[in-house]
This record gives C-alpha cells, structure tokens and sequence, in this order.
C-alpha cells in the first residue's frame, strides 16, 4: 500500500515537473515582445511589419499631409467676438478645411436649411436636426450634437462645441 502510494507521488511529481517546463518554454516564446512596441497596420487594418516604439504621445496618423490651413480662432482658450448676424447668412453648405479640424473630426460638412432644419456630416456620422437663432448666433440641435453656429467680428463663421470647448472655423462650399 505504501508503494503504490509513493509510486502515484512520484508519478504527481513528474507530471507537474513536465508541464511546469511546457509551461515555461510557451513562456519564452513570447517574453521577446516588448508592451512598448506597436505595430503599425495598414488602411484595411492588417499589420504591414514596421514596428514603432510607443512614446506615449498621441500623434496624427501615419502618411496624412497637412494642408496648412489653419485659424487663430481655433486656438484652445480662444474667445469668440460674436457679432450679430440675420440667420438667412448661414443658409447654404458650410465645411471645415483646417488641419485642427481634420485632426478632430475627420470631416465636418454641414448644411443649413431655411425651413430650420440642418443636416451633414461630423467624423463621419450623418446628422440632421434643427436650429433656432439664440441673440447672437444659431444654436444648432440634432440627437448626438448640439453646438452653436456664430460669425465672428473678422466675419469667420464658427462651429462652437462647449461641451468640447471647441472652436472650428467653416468656410463655404
């Protein structure tokens, strides 16, 4: 009895050993991966094999080019000189062509109708809601958005997220 007891021990013993050392080497195998390391996929989402050493710091994607425009009035903490305008000024498709506005939205192309509704799309949602004029600018409402739409002092019409505290200058299209 106390054979086989001894012997089931051993056997317990040696297949713990042997896996332990399976486990070890599966170990091994990955431990040459550094968690600072990113590697950088392609357009479709697959990896292309560069590998890039991780900063920390959150940078504009890889490949797109600046076109170079860009607005004081976008400066973080900049604040917006309204100006009084008659709402039928804003009527027409208005877009966002600076490199701050890119890098934020992606895209924004808005339409603003005079029957007070509006339409476009932001970072690549289509939206529709309505406007109301708010004394100095155009509080523009749709389920996922609300911002305001105001022409400032130089006559650059703004898109003010204050939620985001956020200013991007619109031009039209």
């Amino acid at each position: 009895m106390k054979k086989t007891t001894i012997l089931l021990l051993i056997a317990t013993l040696i297949f713990s050993l042997t896996s332990l050392n399976a486990c070890k080497k599966e170990e091994s195998d990955t431990s040459s991966f550094n968690e600072d390391e990113v590697v950088v996929e392609s357009d479709d989402g697959g990896p292309i094999g560069e590998v890039v050493e991780d900063d920390g710091i959150d940078a504009e994607p890889i490949g797109e080019e600046d076109a170079g425009i860009s607005y004081d009035e976008e400066i973080e903490g900049n604040e917006v000189n309204k100006t009084v305008s008659d709402p039928t000024f804003f009527i027409g498709s208005w877009t966002a062509p600076s490199d701050r506005a890119k890098y934020l939205y992606g895209n924004v192309d808005i339409k603003v109708k005079e029957d007070g509704t509006w339409s476009g799309n932001i970072t690549g949602e289509n939206l529709s809601g309505k406007w109301s004029e708010k004394g100095d600018c155009l509080l523009m409402k749709s389920d996922l958005i609300t911002f305001e739409l105001a022409r400032d002092t130089s006559g650059k019409v703004i898109m003010i997220d204050k939620k985001k505290e956020v200013n991007t200058v619109l031009v039209r299209k």
